[in-house]
């Protein structure tokens, strides 16, 4: 649906590119994007309502640029990562572990309520620096409501 690397972009130089919108006419659009009109692709596509990117700062190329590709992520050792690939139980690459362990964590801070968020840290004291910081904005929003 994206170009998320260089190389991705690289494939549609000299190509057609066009900026487009989607929605209602007469209205803001409801979506953005870039399109390369020579292979039908969407390049980059953003909804109005989204933040400025799609990007996770915690998808697997952004972890492995900030922690660097042969360093590990404080929260999932290396070795339990080995663990599960001699196990058969993961094929993936170990950023990409890493981001789905992740994801699994904010998946469980997305299914708690918001009245029961001021103690949730309590009860996940082993959620990953990257789940709590999004805990802390989700908590300063529900202080600003209030």
């Amino acid at each position: 649906m994206s170009v998320n690397t260089y190389d991705e972009l690289r494939a549609h130089i000299g190509h057609k590119i066009e900026c487009v919108c989607y929605g209602a006419d007469g209205e803001d659009p409801d979506n953005i994007a870039l399109e390369c009109v020579d292979c039908s692709e969407v390049l980059v596509s953003y909804d109005q309502d989204e933040e400025e990117s799609t990007v996770e700062p915690y998808s697997e190329k952004a972890l492995e640029d900030s922690y660097g590709y042969w360093e590990e992520h404080p929260r999932f050792p290396r070795e339990d990562w080995r663990y599960e690939v001699s196990n058969n139980e993961t094929g993936c690459s170990y950023w990409a572990h890493v981001e789905g362990c992740i994801e699994s964590q904010m998946d469980d801070l997305r299914g708690i309520d918001d009245k029961d968020l001021p103690k949730a840290l309590e009860e996940y004291e082993d959620w990953c620096d990257e789940v709590k910081a999004e805990y802390k904005k989700r908590l300063a929003n529900l202080k600003k409501e209030d």
